[in-house]
């Protein structure tokens, strides 16, 4: 604990601090602001080194491969892959995560207040309604849970709203009943005059004076200074509040262990086109408009007669980043021809800390505490590697085994009759030969090493005890009971309920966010 300790404030010792000079020029105000830029860039940077050291001193890229079935050596082209980390994978992740997960809310223990329990069931069926749009949440949570086998799992809250351009736009607003009829100001209604009588005209079935459509003024929408307000250059079609699955390899976590709530920021890496970049109205204008790519993809002028004009080809990565304490939110971007913030505003209203939900289920504590979890498959490569090699072993040596022999020119007088021959099923079968005194020899066959087949059983038995999923679910058999196969099928259901109970948990957090 003491050498993590000392490590950990080594790492910490090299985040930048506030210049002791100021820069002939600039204000304190500015010298402060450049002081946080340099502040958060060291913060980014040591968090991709983090992630970057768990992803090899934990596997994370190989155990993703071995889960594609990559699981050959370069220089290897011939030998059989029997992927059980796939269809172990497939076996246990439908038990973990519902077709169509629901959300529950519930007033505060203690409170029976009727309007609570009324808004709390209001409140529950908009959360089903977001979560059921388009399977939104059942979509990105599954993707989420099968990236969790070896990395975590990354939900996010957004409201995503699409905009569209207004053809009322200028135009005045009327204020409208609950009907959506314009209401009229009272005070400029005036009856219709009867020009050769001079008298108000009288409606006979209601015995009202008719209403002169002249003098009908209609009551406009004011805002808070009195002005009339007009309608938007653009309008909202379509509220869109979703559940998006985010690669966690884009995940940006400080060095500050395990406990999630002691993380004084979280952040993400975000690639879109410069386009989109560029019509990000959150980023001020001045510095939209000197916004160049910088995304390292980016194919090479000229090459494989790519089209490098491609504005779908210009991509543009930067660093969306939630300060926890100080409750801001921050963007900044490589690459770019200033040295500034994109964004540092206070963080938008209904965000609560960040809007991240994580699914971490084997946390790591020591020897060196860290925000990333263990890989769940990780623990599988060993096993899967060896009975590959025990697969292939026994394949080459049924190869070997197959029966061969030699003979010299001359031994046949047609070599492809003979060969029909001794490759015939029929029982005696003749054939020529040239000559008796030298016939054909058969080869002896090798016999298998017998500790090979042990050892291939060997790890088909441990497999269900490494990744805690039954012989009876992967379609084995490793019991001679009845009760002891009770007894084992109780056992990896206490495993599942332990990672149910922790992607129940993480649903609640995605649910509370929204």
């Amino acid at each position: 604990m003491m050498a993590a300790r000392k490590k950990r404030k080594s790492l910490k010792s090299i985040e930048p601090k506030n210049p002791k000079t100021v820069i002939p020029g600039r204000s304190p105000v500015e010298e402060d602001r450049q002081a946080r830029y340099r502040l958060w860039r060291g913060r980014i940077t040591r968090a991709q080194e983090l992630r970057k050291k768990w992803e090899q001193e934990y596997e994370v890229d190989k155990c993703a491969n071995f889960y594609l079935g990559k699981q050959r050596s370069p220089s290897d082209t011939e030998s059989v892959v029997l992927n059980y980390f796939l269809a172990t994978i497939k076996t246990e992740k439908p038990n973990l995560f519902l077709h169509r997960p629901k959300m529950f809310l519930r007033p505060k223990p203690g409170k029976k207040d009727p309007a609570e329990e009324r808004q709390a069931a209001i409140g529950e069926g908009i959360l089903d309604s977001i979560a059921t749009q388009d399977d939104n949440l059942e979509n990105a949570g599954n993707l989420a849970v099968l990236q969790n086998f070896w990395c975590m799992g990354v939900l996010k809250v957004v409201y995503d709203p699409r905009l569209e351009s207004n053809p009322k736009a200028g135009e005045q607003i009327a204020v409208i009943d609950a009907d959506g009829r314009p209401m009229t100001n009272p005070q400029s209604l005036k009856p219709l005059i009867d020009p050769v009588a001079g008298e108000p005209i009288v409606d006979p079935q209601t015995g009202q004076p008719v209403i002169d459509p002249a003098s009908v003024e209609l009551l406009w929408m004011r805002d808070s200074s009195g002005e009339i307000m007009k309608e938007p250059k653009e309008v909202v079609t379509d509220e869109l509040y979703r559940y998006l699955w985010v690669n966690a390899k884009n995940i940006l976590l400080p060095d500050e262990g395990p406990d999630e709530s002691r993380w004084p920021w979280v952040g993400e890496e975000i690639v879109v086109t410069l386009e989109e970049a560029k019509e990000d109205t959150r980023f001020p204008k001045n510095l939209r408009d000197d916004l160049v790519h910088n995304e390292s993809l980016i194919p090479s002028q000229g090459s494989s007669g790519i089209d490098t004009e491609n504005k779908d080809l210009k991509k543009f990565r930067y660093f969306e980043l939630y300060d926890i304490k100080e409750k801001k939110l921050i963007v900044v971007a490589d690459g770019q021809k200033f040295e500034d913030f994109l964004l540092d505003d206070d963080l938008p209203d209904g965000i609560e800390d960040h809007p991240y939900a994580f699914l971490r289920i084997d946390l790591i504590t020591d020897p060196e505490p860290n925000p990333w979890p263990m890989p769940l498959t990780r623990s599988w490569l060993g096993l899967q590697t060896e009975y590959n090699i025990g697969r292939n072993q026994i394949i080459e040596g049924g190869k070997r085994s197959a029966r061969k022999g030699y003979y010299t020119a001359g031994t046949f007088n047609d070599p492809d009759e003979a060969k029909k021959g001794l490759q015939s099923p029929k029982d005696m079968e003749f054939f020529e030969i040239a000559d008796p005194t030298n016939p054909p020899k058969i080869l002896e066959s090798p016999d298998l090493n017998v500790a090979i087949y042990k050892n291939v059983e060997l790890l088909q038995n441990e497999w269900p005890i490494i990744t805690g999923q039954t012989g009876p679910r992967l379609s084995t058999a490793v019991s001679d009971t009845a009760t002891e196969a009770t007894f084992i099928e109780r056992a990896a259901n206490l495993r599942d309920i332990d990672m149910q109970k922790a992607i129940t948990k993480w649903l609640s957090v995605s649910g509370r966010k929204m």
